[in-house]
């Protein structure tokens, strides 16, 4: 019963990754990050690096 939850669940994963794979390669798109992000919240950065 375990394993059949693991291999499920890696063949699920796999077949994820591979579309987002496909789909990256026939739009030759660049991933991007989010629109916004933590700044779009109102929050201040954390951390000291520069911008």
């Amino acid at each position: 019963m375990m394993l059949t939850v693991f291999v499920a669940t890696f063949v699920i994963f796999a077949l994820v990754i591979l579309g987002m794979s496909l789909g990256y390669l026939i739009k030759r798109k660049s991933i991007q990050g989010s629109c916004g992000g933590i700044s779009s919240l109102g929050m201040e950065k954390v951390c000291d690096c520069p911008e």
